[in-house]
């Protein structure tokens, strides 16, 4: 080794502060409000989830689009919840087919 390289020893740089194994990974502990707070936000997320999952899914094949559609119904109002594609992506899809076919006729 040479003797005038740099000493590898176990001291720390001058002018950083010490760490200590206990101190580095210790995390305070949640209070009481805020566990009962992550428990009604779990609470209500699992209510609304549970809004979400009953109903009817029904997928029809838009002929003049064709393209499928998937609408989700509400079982309990009969509203239409959700539905992809939407009408206006079914009217484009609806032109480009037509297009489509006017131009393949001519």
């Amino acid at each position: 080794m040479d003797p005038s390289a740099p000493s590898l020893s176990a001291a720390p740089a001058p002018g950083l502060p010490l760490a200590r194994p206990d101190a580095v990974s210790a995390k305070p502990a949640p209070t009481p409000a805020a566990e009962a707070a992550a428990q009604h936000r779990a609470e209500e997320q699992a209510a609304h989830s549970a809004k979400i999952l009953p109903g009817h899914l029904v997928i029809e094949k838009d002929d003049e689009a064709g393209r499928f559609v998937s609408t989700l119904i509400d079982s309990q109002t009969q509203e239409v919840e959700r539905r992809y594609p939407n009408d206006t992506q079914l009217a484009f899809s609806r032109a480009v087919a037509a297009y489509v076919r006017a131009m393949s006729e001519s």
